[in-house]
């Protein structure tokens, strides 16, 4: 029979309240064909008894041949009524016994077949999960490695800011440097240009002031000697 229609069956009778019923009564059953079963056992001790019984009063010499023939005959007629009995009752009890005893394991192993079919259900499941996870942890790690490449250009990049804004800051400082330097000079040729009377471009030297500035100093020359 077919696992499912088995089942089916198997839960149908189980379920069943008129199954149920029965099979109550026939547990009651069982204990009646028990007490015939022990009847017929005691019986058949009983005539066997009363047959060596019997053997023995003809070994004593009792004459009476036919009497005897027929009491024979009749004890061991009912030793093998007695004996039937026995062995029919003997064997029902036990197949009732054993049939209980099928049907109660069926009934379990339809119960771990179903929990067999839901633990295999949830291991792929959780097959099914776990290989989720350990995708998303591959996925995970990927990320994890480019987060960290691009934290590591970072980080160079945040160095060579650092380096770049050292060097402006140096430049600045020597730009400051030599824009006071500058500064400083170019009063101090403002200065000696004021004293000796020399426009600031002269003294700069732009444009055609040079020959202005030789024209002067020439002029200057000769009235020191008209002086003298």
């Amino acid at each position: 029979m077919p696992l499912v229609i088995r089942k089916h069956v198997v839960k149908f009778v189980s379920t069943s309240w008129l199954f149920e019923q029965l099979f109550y009564y026939l547990r009651w059953s069982i204990i009646g064909v028990a007490v015939l079963f022990a009847d017929s056992l005691q019986r058949s001790y009983s005539i066997q008894a009363d047959i060596r019984a019997h053997k023995l009063a003809v070994q004593d010499g009792d004459h009476h041949h036919h009497l005897h023939a027929d009491a024979d005959a009749v004890l061991k007629s009912k030793l093998f009524y007695a004996q039937r009995n026995m062995y029919i009752t003997g064997f029902t009890m036990l197949l009732a016994i054993v049939l209980n005893r099928v049907f109660n394991l069926q009934k379990e192993v339809m119960k771990y077949k179903e929990r067999s079919s839901v633990v295999t259900k949830q291991a792929e499941n959780n097959s099914k999960t776990l290989g989720d996870l350990m995708d998303d942890k591959t996925k995970a790690e990927t990320e994890v490695k480019e987060l960290k490449a691009k934290l590591a250009a970072l980080e160079k990049a945040a160095k060579d800011a650092e380096v770049v804004k050292k060097q402006a800051n140096s430049n600045y400082s020597q730009y400051m440097e030599l824009s006071d330097k500058h500064n400083a000079l170019e009063a101090r040729v403002k200065r000696v240009a004021e004293e000796h009377g020399i426009p600031l471009d002269v003294m700069l030297g732009k444009g055609d002031a040079k020959d202005e500035s030789s024209e002067a100093v020439r002029r200057r020359s000769a009235a020191g000697k008209k002086d003298e």
